[in-house]
Order: structure tokens, then sequence, then C-alpha cells
């Protein structure tokens, strides 16, 4: 098992669960459809998690819904 290449592989299995589902469709309060993508914001890590944010974005589609995990330490991230 090689980690190295995670992100690459990552990223094009969510584009290709998108391009088969498309974005997250709610009905009554449930889902009915579509990509929900859970990110674990790891400490000390923020670029990867911004640059994991711009690819949902930009390559998948801005309407991406998207539960963020945080992890200890992980606060410091949304404050900047």
């Amino acid at each position: 098992f090689n980690a190295e290449d995670y992100p690459e592989r990552a990223m094009a299995a969510l584009a290709e669960m998108h391009a088969q589902v498309g974005d997250l469709e709610i009905e009554d309060g449930r889902a009915t459809r579509g990509v929900l993508v859970r990110h674990l914001v790891m400490p000390g890590m923020r670029d990867d998690s911004k640059r994991c944010l711009e690819f949902l974005a930009r390559r998948l589609s801005s309407g991406t819904f998207v539960n963020a995990i945080l992890l200890t330490g992980s606060e410091r991230f949304l404050l900047g």
C-alpha cells in the first residue's frame, strides 16, 4: 500500500462519483442522491485542507456538501 498517491486517487474517485450522481439532493430533510464529502481536518495541515476544499469547489461543484471533521488542535484552521 502506497499513500503517496492518495490525494490524486481520492480526487479521481470523487470526480467519478460526482460525474455519476452529481450534487447532493435533499428531499424532506433526507439526502436522496448525490455526493457528500467527509473531510478530516488534521492539525498542522491547513494547506492540505485548503487544497482539498478548492478542488471540491472548482473541479466538482461549488454546491458540493462537505462534512468537516475537526481533530483536536484544528480549531485554529477555522480562525485563521
